[in-house]
């Protein structure tokens, strides 16, 4: 039990992280404005998407080594 609830924390954690920088990034590269508000959403929701499947390669990959 302890084991799956490392791991569904490491995964929020890391979706978590990608989508923070996800919206950092999209909020100073935007155009500014409103524009700077959709980027900064947009690129937040690419990062959660990106996050999702890296956090499971890396509980895939710890629990190989353990």
């Amino acid at each position: 039990m302890r084991i799956e609830a490392a791991n569904d924390r490491r995964l929020v954690v890391v979706t978590a992280l990608c989508a923070g920088a996800g919206t950092l990034y999209g909020a100073v590269m935007g155009a500014g404005g409103a524009a700077s508000w959709w980027a900064a959403l947009g690129y937040g929701f690419v990062g959660a998407v990106i996050g999702v499947p890296a956090a499971f390669v890396i509980n895939i990959s710890r629990s190989l080594f353990d």
